[in-house]
């Protein structure tokens, strides 16, 4: 009888394990959807993903009611009238939010963020598309620009913080505004040139309302 009752009691134990950690894993996905369709809805983006991180995620949300991490990565985001991002990686540190809002209606209310990263990746297409300029990017991270049936080596640089300058023979044959979208924060970007794409980084502390916004579904 004993050893039933032992059994008995390791099932139910064992039950209640998997129940929670399916409730855990429920609730973050719930999370991650939620933020992912904000974020895509407010940028215009083609398609958003977000992976939230924490573990165990149930007592995040109602515990502390906070995220320890947040990725979003967002495809094809518009950044005003002529320039399409490939991508925008978005990383957030301490995310605070309202956890009756996720729990009851399944809403992502974001409070507060205590620190976050911007990558914004243009691919030479794209960047050729906003310019009108035939622009090829070279594997040892060279920047090549048409001019006149001519391929000119350019520099790329940025300007008032958020504004890529590109510039031939010292002359800024385009200045892209990349901060045109509410998901890219107006902040001192450095960059990098690979065979593909440039990619613009930056750190935000804090990071600005804009941000919040375009990612929570009601802002406080």
């Amino acid at each position: 009888m004993f050893r039933i009752l032992r059994w008995l009691a390791l099932v139910v134990v064992l039950l209640i394990v998997v129940a929670a950690v399916a409730a855990d894993f429920g609730v973050k996905r719930v999370a991650e959807t939620a933020m992912a369709d904000r974020a895509r809805q407010s940028t215009g983006a083609s398609s958003a993903s977000a992976s939230l991180g924490g573990f165990p995620f149930l007592y995040d949300v109602l515990g502390r009611g906070s995220f320890d991490t947040v990725d979003l990565t967002l495809e094809e985001v518009p950044a005003g009238t002529s320039l399409t991002l490939q991508s925008v990686h978005v990383h957030l540190v301490k995310v605070a939010i309202n956890r009756q809002e996720l729990i009851h209606k399944r809403k992502v209310t974001i409070q507060s963020i205590q620190s976050g990263t911007a990558a914004v990746t243009i691919s030479a297409p794209e960047l050729s598309s906003a310019t009108g300029h035939s622009i090829t990017l070279t594997s040892s991270g060279q920047i090549l620009v048409d001019v006149g049936g001519q391929q000119a080596q350019a520099t790329a640089s940025m300007g008032a913080g958020d504004v890529l300058d590109i510039d031939v023979s010292g002359v800024t044959v385009v200045s892209l505004d990349l901060a045109r979208n509410p998901i890219v924060p107006a902040c001192s970007f450095s960059l990098t040139v690979s065979g593909s794409a440039i990619t613009a980084t930056c750190t935000m502390t804090p990071v600005p309302p804009s941000v919040i916004a375009a990612m929570s579904t009601q802002t406080t």
